[in-house]
């Protein structure tokens, strides 16, 4: 896992973590955001994720749509039935797949924003600009 993002590093610093089964899909966002001054923890599926919610606190969920054993979708609609809704990340979904109803998917599973991949910086900046203000971040 890598290391948690540093408050002196980024005036506005989340907790973040990164879903994604692809190792290159994986490098790609630990470069857009460590260019955004922020960095995460990691894990390969959904129930990874589950497990890492479940046990630390997080502010944003970037996951994967599909993955082997439970897929972005899946995993997000277990965070909202785990959560109320003061409390739960803030989920960014991140597919290949870009068409009206893929997208649709994701927030009807509970998706905060639905980007494709390749992930591009400015994108991802303005989908962690959505996420709430920094007094209501989870410690």
């Amino acid at each position: 896992m890598a290391e948690k993002q540093s408050e002196a590093s980024n005036p506005f610093p989340l907790r973040i973590i990164l879903a994604d089964d692809n190792p290159l899909d994986r490098m790609i966002a630990r470069r857009v955001l460590k260019a955004l001054g922020y960095s995460g923890d990691e894990v390969c599926n959904g129930v990874e994720l589950l497990h890492a919610v479940r046990t630390q606190k997080y502010d944003v969920v970037l996951t994967d749509v599909q993955m082997p054993e439970m897929g972005g979708l899946e995993a997000t609609r277990q965070i909202h039935g785990y959560y109320p809704p003061e409390e739960r990340p803030f989920i960014i979904g991140v597919t290949s797949e870009n068409t009206g109803s893929d997208r649709q998917l994701g927030l009807a599973a509970g998706m905060n924003v639905y980007l494709t991949k390749p992930l591009q910086r400015e994108e991802l900046a303005i989908a962690l600009s959505q996420v709430m203000q920094p007094q209501t971040l989870n410690a």
